[in-house]
């Protein structure tokens, strides 16, 4: 699935989907 691709692997939350920014754990 793809929400599952799009969670990041540190702070196993979803990360921005149409921009290439990092999530809220830096």
């Amino acid at each position: 699935r793809i929400e599952e691709l799009l969670v990041c692997g540190i702070c196993y939350d979803y990360m921005e989907t149409s921009v290439m920014t990092p999530c809220s754990h830096n």
